[in-house]
């Protein structure tokens, strides 16, 4: 190859390295919408989350995860704000409900306020800690 080539080669590489980063984190909005969607349904169906939530709580957060799943099917090429604002949106119903569980519960370690995990841990009683550690890095 040629130096020319090679120069014309690396500008289109550069050129496209924006576009790219643009795709990935869009694409990276949008799993986590998914996975923030798919977290607080499972939450929802937790046996031992079920008695700690009102039953019209429980209909009102049902009702905006099909509006996110819906839309969801219907958007595959949304822009990144979009998939952001579903999920604030989402955020806006679940957070008041799972900080008021966290309340009733006592549940320690956890912080309700960052809707990150939005799950109390009901699942360990004996307060075993052993297992894996997960530590979030910005």
């Amino acid at each position: 190859m040629s130096k020319e080539e090679i120069e014309r080669i690396i500008a289109e590489a550069e050129k496209y390295k924006a576009a790219d980063a643009g795709i990935a984190k869009k694409i990276t909005a949008k799993n986590d919408l998914e996975g923030y969607t798919y977290q607080v349904r499972n939450t929802l169906d937790d046996p031992q989350f079920k008695e700690h939530i009102k039953s019209e709580e429980r209909t009102k957060v049902e009702k905006a995860i099909k509006v996110v799943t819906d839309w969801l099917e219907k958007s595959p090429n949304a822009e990144l704000e979009e998939y952001e604002q579903k999920k604030k949106e989402l955020e806006e119903v679940w957070k008041p409900i799972i900080t008021k569980i966290y309340g009733q519960t006592g549940q320690a370690g956890g912080n309700p306020s960052d809707g990150a995990s939005g799950m109390p841990n009901f699942g360990n009683p004996g307060g075993d800690s052993s297992g894996p550690k997960i530590d979030e890095v910005d």
